[in-house]
């Protein structure tokens, strides 16, 4: 366990729920109502119909459950940088102070949420939210970190870094 006083910042994004229930309550109820319009055509016995509604339920909750659960985490420490995606995640990925060759305050790509690569920006882990980090390493990687606190972690890899990060700008 780090000791006190080794953590400069810690946060904590989970996704909207408001609208992640309105989806996935529509994900649901979109198969269902296909399935009873297709019982009331005749189309579907009321065994076919049951097993269905079962099996659509049964992929529906855990996905729900899933993201309903599930936040992405990043710290800052003495060591370095680093995020997770909980629960997926039990440690975080870090990136040691000394592997980071240049880190900039950014807009994240626009309508680009979770876990996934982007042109330009490399690995996006984002919730919700325009800013974040864009992180170069030595490796010759990249990597954007959405922020909801982006002044607090700002000040905080400001620290780590022993540097000023300045906002990215477009090398056209």
């Amino acid at each position: 366990m780090k000791q006190e006083g080794s953590i400069f910042f810690h946060e904590e994004q989970q996704f909207k729920r408001s609208w992640l229930i309105v989806l996935v309550l529509v994900a649901m109820f979109i198969p269902i109502g296909i399935l009873v319009s297709g019982l009331t055509k005749e189309k579907l016995n009321p065994q076919e119909l049951v097993l269905s509604l079962i099996a659509i339920v049964a992929v529906e909750i855990p996905i729900f459950t899933y993201f309903y659960l599930s936040k992405l985490e990043t710290i800052v420490t003495v060591e370095g940088f680093g995020y997770r995606w909980w629960p997926l995640q039990r440690k975080y990925r870090m990136m040691l102070k000394d592997d980071i060759v240049d880190i900039k305050t950014r807009k994240s790509p626009a309508m680009t949420y979770g876990y996934h690569w982007v042109p330009g920006f490399g690995w996006v882990n984002n919730v919700r939210g325009r800013m974040g980090f864009q992180i170069k390493l030595k490796s010759g990687k990249k990597l954007f970190v959405g922020t909801q606190k982006i002044e607090e972690s700002k000040t905080a890899l400001e620290k780590l870094l022993n540097t000023r990060i300045g906002e990215f700008r477009n090398e056209f």
